[in-house]
């Protein structure tokens, strides 16, 4: 239902498809379309979800709906795309793709331009050694009696008193919080799951320097179309942050008195840095041939499938392979130890 007019690689590690999806495919997804739209839009005396096409149409205008179904073949090409890719050896694509619609009008084939980012060449130190290096020194995880009182506190304080009196945590108490013996269980059960935290802690600092290093001492040229695209991202997480709190990305930028653009010059070195990990961790992986299981794959995917329904299988199993390949890199280089 689509087709590929063009592809180019580009200079910096890029390459291009321009496309072109049939009215035909478009049109089988209007009422997909009409039906994911209108779940986002509130209407009086109209349930989420439940608003007639024409009555929505009205409100957020044809052209609305007409992009969110050209959102979703190009979605369904681009994974397409994918599939191809990996199963001729093409490419390795990193990141997200920089999509543009370049032609999108009612009853008419939509174009667009698909820009997909290319691993790069990379020279990697000896990052065993280098890992090694953090990994092998060792942690001293203590848990001090005032650290416990603490949390006995924070459990006094957001129970209120009774009868005026101060709230007394004793053994029957701790039994209402859990399985819990005593107060001396509690204690212990606390104590441990403060340890826990700090050795994960612990864990994340080591993974943090050993990557450091390796990175410092990593040769590499990174397209600008990826810092690009971790700057899209970044942008995209922080707002959806502050959406949560009940505020718009609009107005944090008006109270702090910046655009985005200088916030994005100002996460720049930042978002490179996170390239390059992804990067270094990837190399990693095909050196010592570090692959996802695909039952853990397949297992995670029927997971993600149930939250994204609308995303394509090829880009979530995608997602799914670097994050567990990730941790195995990981995993990897803590046994270097």
């Amino acid at each position: 239902m689509y087709t590929i007019k063009k592809k180019e690689k580009l200079e910096g590690s890029v390459i291009e498809f321009q496309i072109e999806i049939d009215a035909a495919a478009i049109e089988k997804l209007w009422p997909h379309a009409i039906e994911h739209v209108g779940e986002h839009v509130n209407l009086p005396g109209f349930r989420k979800g439940h608003i007639p096409e024409k009555v929505l149409v009205s409100q957020v205008g044809e052209m609305a709906i007409l992009e969110e179904a050209a959102e979703h073949a190009i979605n369904d090409a681009y994974g397409d795309i994918l599939k191809n890719a990996r199963e001729t050896n093409e490419f390795n694509p990193i990141g997200s793709p920089k999509v543009v619609i370049t032609k999108i009008a009612k009853g008419a084939p939509v174009e667009a331009t698909i820009r997909i980012a290319m691993f790069p060449e990379v020279t990697l130190p000896d990052y065993t050694s280098l890992a090694k290096k953090v990994m092998s020194k060792k942690d001293e995880i203590t848990v001090e009696e005032k650290e416990i009182e603490n949390v006995f506190e924070e459990i006094k304080k957001s129970r209120p008193a009774e009868d005026g009196k101060p709230l007394e945590i004793t053994d029957e108490f701790v039994k209402t919080l859990g399985e819990f013996k005593d107060v001396a269980d509690f204690r212990e059960k606390i104590k441990e799951n403060i340890t826990k935290e700090k050795e994960y802690r612990a864990k994340e600092k080591k993974r943090i320097e050993s990557l450091d290093a390796i990175r410092e001492k990593t040769k590499i040229e990174i397209p600008d179309v990826l810092i690009e695209s971790e700057l899209d991202r970044m942008v995209q997480e922080f707002s959806g942050e502050i959406s949560r709190m009940g505020a718009t990305w609009q107005n944090y930028l008006t109270q702090i008195k910046k655009t985005e653009s200088e916030i994005r010059e100002e996460w720049k070195e930042r978002a490179k840095t996170r390239v390059v990990n992804e990067i270094i961790l990837f190399e990693i992986a095909k050196k010592e041939n570090i692959k996802p299981n695909p039952e853990e794959v397949e297992k995670e995917l029927k997971h993600l499938k149930e939250h994204y329904p609308d995303a394509a299988d090829e880009r979530l199993k995608l997602f799914i392979e670097e994050m567990i390949s990730k941790e195995e890199v990981f995993k990897f280089l803590e046994s270097s130890k």
